[in-house]
């Protein structure tokens, strides 16, 4: 869906950058950023930024935001 979603993007000028965002060593993730490789191959100019995120960190959000 990653691709579909970022090639459609791209060809209808709805964004200026795609940022996957993901747990850190999901399965999943590692297989859509080695096919977003292909792609980027193809449509060098389309900015991809995919970002890998642990579920350990603490909140920095005050208390009274919460």
């Amino acid at each position: 869906m990653l691709v579909g979603k970022a090639l459609w993007s791209y060809q209808k000028k709805k964004a200026h950058m795609i940022c996957e965002l993901s747990p850190y060593s999901c399965m999943p993730n590692t297989m859509s950023i080695g096919a977003m490789a292909g792609v980027l191959g193809k449509y060098p100019e389309i900015l991809y930024a995919p970002l890998e995120i642990k579920g350990d960190a603490r909140s920095t959000r005050s208390p009274a935001a919460r």
